[in-house]
């Protein structure tokens, strides 16, 4: 990482959590929609069998097995957490997937990769770890790294601007869970200034409020269940993570959103 950065603070996935949170999402999802998610950004990107891909904030890996064993792409998934790599590289080796995959170990701060390696990039969830003010040059190498016409799909949370989100209730919220204050109109601001051309972008406000609600109903019907799988303490953590995630949706504070970019042909 460069001396002007600063070390990256990123939740801790310990495995148990890890356990936790797939057991309500899926084996190798960390977040909402699962397989569902992927179908939709293999659409928003258009991939095809052989197209070679950067997953940012790869986490436990759904995203990335799922363009290799169901689009047939070349991917790189790259995650700050090692014990996440680890995990990932564990999984990779019970699979059958040749040269189609690999996991790094990475801060995305500090990423190389040679010009035009991608026909595609996402960061699905991972840029709320990254303080607003490096964003652009994530923003710049991924214009550089993208083929021209590639694209890359930005999906995550963001802050509103609205009385419950300057409270210091929701910035020591915001503090406990490493996220940093990034806006819509951040992503608006910084994606054309990075050289990348911004072709959709989406609200998932309501699907946010809903989705923590449904999980919330979740860990209750199951309790004794789950509980023969993590402990009662990992359980509790995760139940207070989806009531506080519903609250400050329903109060306006954060909610998840995509954006759609690609360098243009001419660049």
């Amino acid at each position: 990482m460069s001396q002007a950065s600063e070390s990256l603070v990123a939740p801790v996935y310990h495995s148990e959590r890890v356990k936790c949170l797939e057991i309500f999402y899926g084996e190798g999802f960390l977040s909402s929609e699962g397989e569902a998610k992927c179908k939709a950004s293999v659409e928003h990107l258009k991939l095809k069998a052989g197209d070679s891909i950067l997953d940012v904030g790869t986490g436990s890996g759904g995203f990335a097995f799922y363009l290799a064993e169901h689009v047939g792409a070349v991917v790189t998934g790259v995650d700050y957490c090692t014990n996440l790599v680890d995990l990932c590289n564990e999984r990779c080796k019970k699979k059958v997937l040749g040269d189609k995959i690999s996991f790094l170990a990475k801060d995305m701060r500090d990423m190389q990769f040679k010009s035009k390696s991608f026909d595609a990039i996402s960061f699905l969830g991972s840029l709320i770890h990254i303080k607003c003010e490096e964003h652009l040059p994530i923003f710049t190498n991924v214009r550089n790294w993208l083929k021209p016409g590639g694209r890359v799909i930005f999906q995550g949370l963001v802050t509103c601007d609205c009385p419950a989100s300057s409270t210091q209730e929701f910035k020591d919220y915001r503090t406990s869970l490493h996220f940093n204050d990034v806006t819509v109109a951040d992503y608006h601001k910084l994606i054309p200034m990075a050289g990348l051309r911004l072709l959709e972008y989406q609200s998932r406000k309501e699907f946010y409020i809903q989705d923590t609600i449904t999980r919330q109903a979740k860990v209750k019907e199951n309790w004794n269940q789950i509980l023969k799988v993590v402990s009662i303490e990992t359980l509790e953590h995760c139940f207070k993570f989806f009531a506080d995630k519903r609250k400050w949706a329903e109060e306006g504070a954060m909610f998840t959103c995509i954006f759609l970019a690609e360098r243009p042909r001419d660049m």
